[in-house]
């Protein structure tokens, strides 16, 4: 899904499940040492870093989701597409995009301060596992009109749509980012 605006829910699942085995392959076969491992001097985050602030993004904007929906009217939406509600959803998700030209400084709330490698990948399996569950409901509330509050800016309310939207584009960036640190030069057991 990437920065796209728009997707059907299957698609949305298949990218959540897609995120969920790549992210899980990240810790097969890897020590703590190595998923602790930071690049650039240390500088940067670290491959389980990257996964605790993923599960802590995905569990804020979950936590501010669930309930609206759970106090939606039930009804099947008439649309299974997903997209972006207006243009400051829009702006977030390019910002936090594999393909944003910048890096922004995470919120204090979603930043990683001590991880635990295990529970980190096992937080973040959990919050997709919620994403595909609020994605296989049926009956459906309108996803695309539905709104909750932003979890990082509360006097702006986002549709459910853009905050599955984003979630997606968000993980997809650290995912890559903690997939490049794998073969970064330097990282243990890396063959020279």
């Amino acid at each position: 899904m990437n920065s796209r605006t728009n997707c059907t829910r299957e698609q949305a699942i298949a990218e959540f499940t897609d995120l969920n085995d790549r992210f899980a392959s990240l810790a097969q076969g890897r020590t703590p040492e190595q998923l602790l491992w930071r690049p650039d001097g240390g500088k940067s985050w670290c491959i389980a870093e990257c996964v605790e602030h993923v599960a802590l993004a995905n569990r804020a904007y979950l936590s501010n989701i669930q309930p609206v929906i759970s106090g939606a009217a039930a009804g099947d939406s008439a649309s299974d597409s997903l997209h972006v509600g207006g243009w400051l959803s829009g702006l977030l998700l390019r910002s936090v995009s594999p393909e944003a030209p910048r890096k922004l400084k995470a919120p204090r709330k979603i930043r990683p301060l001590s991880v635990n490698v295990n529970e980190a990948f096992s937080k973040l399996a959990a919050t997709h596992k919620d994403v595909i569950s609020i994605l296989e409901l049926n009956p459906r509330p309108d996803f695309n009109r539905l709104r909750f509050q932003n979890p990082f800016v509360p006097l702006i309310r986002f549709t459910v749509a853009s905050g599955i939207l984003i979630m997606a584009a968000h993980a997809q960036r650290h995912l890559l980012q903690a997939e490049r640190i794998s073969t970064t030069a330097g990282f243990p057991g890396l063959a020279a």
